[in-house]
């Protein structure tokens, strides 16, 4: 069996032997494929790792899957395909089947146990009747419903070797060498329902036993070796290069010419006070005066509602006199004066609502500046202004940070103690 095939623009076609394991095959199949593709430098690590899983022979085992009628809730039968696993204490149907069914659900609220005590949990039971697609058998059986059965199966299509044994049955999944989904596993109670007694065995090991049932012949066993060729595998190459490129760590991109812009006119208008405190001017955009719009009378209706609200509560007007008082105290705001020859757009009304703290046992009352209030324009103070860059350190950068992780911590620690 002839494997991967693989070709340089300045060198006739070369094909590499498949790998069966074999310890004799070892020593040849290594020096064709270092020569050959690993020590090739035109082709990208991925590439390589491809080639070699394509030259490895790889063998499965049938298992026995059988297709069954199954009647649907409007009375109709759907084909549908089951896994028939002896060794399986419960049958279970996945959801899209069951959908597909519309059969009424029962409550279910267990836990499915399967190989490493691998946990699912089923989303309901189902009662289902069925028939064999050759004679008129029917049975029933409660099937628990689960998002996912099992992978397709086999792994992979194959083409149907001429086993002389099976060649004059009926059997119960006649396509069995076609990758495909799986809709039912059938547990070992429905084994033991549709067992009949022939049984027709291979003329060696790699050939499958043939299990007479009601459903028809089932095949399981056997080993059916498959080769994977690198020109259908390559196709794949550069899914595999665009996810580690996602998974990768990229370094930060420089800053936009945007937020440079405004890290700088921080930097040249920030000033700090004598008491301490820092002035900031606010970083508006050049359209400013052309989007704003007004906002005065959005603010007075907004003012106007918070008036009403506290003419019924005498301590939440008082708490809120005083927040107005301590503002205009501290100089963050000032009583705003008529002004004719204010520019249009050089100025705007900020809407003003109060959040009430009931819980809290030193402030009850907080008072909430909107500056995302949309003006008649549609923009808002906040959609003219820039937002600036993200000065702080990365999450990740700070878990994966190697060897600076203790400098971060002494870092964290200095803040701390601030």
């Amino acid at each position: 069996m002839w494997g991967t095939s693989y070709r340089d623009k300045s060198t006739p076609k070369m094909e590499i032997l498949v790998f069966s394991g074999n310890y004799q095959q070892w020593v040849s199949f290594k020096d064709l494929f270092d020569e050959a593709i690993h020590n090739n430098p035109c082709l990208s690590k991925a590439q390589k790792m491809q080639f070699l899983k394509s030259t490895q022979e790889t063998s499965e085992i049938l298992l026995a899957t059988a297709l069954e009628k199954v009647t649907a809730a409007d009375r109709t039968q759907h084909v549908m395909r089951a896994l028939i696993d002896q060794g399986s204490q419960v049958s279970v149907i996945s959801e899209k089947a069951a959908q597909q069914l519309g059969l009424k659900r029962k409550p279910c609220k267990g836990v499915i146990f399967g190989v490493g005590e691998h946990e699912n949990n089923c989303k309901g039971k189902l009662t289902i009747a069925c028939q064999s697609t050759y004679t008129d058998f029917k049975f029933s059986t409660d099937v628990v419903i689960m998002n996912n059965l099992i992978k397709h199966l086999p792994n992979e299509t194959f083409a149907k070797p001429s086993w002389q044994h099976i060649a004059h049955l009926c059997l119960a999944d006649p396509d069995y060498n076609i990758s495909r989904p799986v809709d039912l596993l059938l547990g070992a109670e429905v084994y033991a329902n549709i067992l009949l007694e022939g049984l027709i065995r291979g003329q060696t090991s790699s050939e499958p036993l043939a299990q007479q049932t009601h459903l028809g012949w089932l095949l399981c066993g056997g080993n059916i070796s498959t080769s994977f060729q690198c020109n259908v595998i390559l196709h794949n190459v550069e899914d595999i290069q665009q996810f580690w490129k996602i998974e990768d760590i990229q370094e930060q991109n420089s800053m936009s010419v945007e937020d440079q812009e405004c890290l700088d006119f921080y930097e040249t208008t920030m000033k700090r006070l004598e008491d301490g405190r820092y002035v900031v001017r606010l970083p508006m955009k050049p359209e400013l005066e052309e989007k704003l719009g007004s906002s005065k009378e959005i603010a007075m209706a907004q003012f106007k509602n918070v008036e009403r609200k506290f003419s019924k509560n005498e301590y939440l007007t008082k708490q809120y006199k005083q927040f107005i008082r301590e503002y205009e105290e501290l100089q963050h705001m000032k009583l705003a004066t008529s002004n004719s020859k204010q520019k249009a757009g050089r100025e705007c009304f900020l809407p003003h609502h109060a959040v009430q703290r009931a819980e809290s046992s030193t402030t009850k009352l907080r008072v909430v500046f909107n500056a995302s209030s949309e003006t008649t324009s549609g923009y808002s103070l906040n959609d003219l202004m820039y937002r600036g860059p993200n000065l702080q350190l990365d999450l990740l950068e700070l878990i994966l940070c190697g060897g600076n992780i203790v400098s971060h911590s002494q870092l964290i620690s200095k803040n701390a103690s601030v």
